[in-house]
């Protein structure tokens, strides 16, 4: 029915999102890890030869919570249009059995 179909294309929208997840975490560790560096070498950073090393290390910290937000809007950009889904089987749902308040 049209109902299974939309419920297996929502779950088809979750399980393109877990490499997403999988970067999240991937993300999550590494920028942990770049603000570690940082943080030990910041008091040393006086030293022109350290300056530029702390700012690539910046840098990869900047493109990696861009690359985290864009992929965190596309999960949410997806779980949004998900509900909408649910809503409108609810509904449809609503409309054949309205006697049903269970829904």
């Amino acid at each position: 029915t049209g109902s299974l179909a939309t419920v297996q294309h929502i779950a088809g929208r979750y399980e393109q999102h877990d490499a997403d997840i999988i970067t999240v975490v991937d993300l999550n560790r590494s920028a942990i890890t770049e603000l570690q560096v940082f943080a030990d070498q910041v008091d040393i950073a006086d030293e022109a030869a350290l300056v530029k090393p702390l700012h690539d290390r910046v840098h990869v910290l900047v493109v990696q919570l861009r690359v985290l937000r864009n992929t965190l809007e596309a999960m949410e950009n997806a779980a949004e249009k998900a509900l909408e889904d649910v809503r409108r089987i609810s509904a449809s749902v609503e409309e054949s059995a309205p006697e049903d308040d269970a829904l």
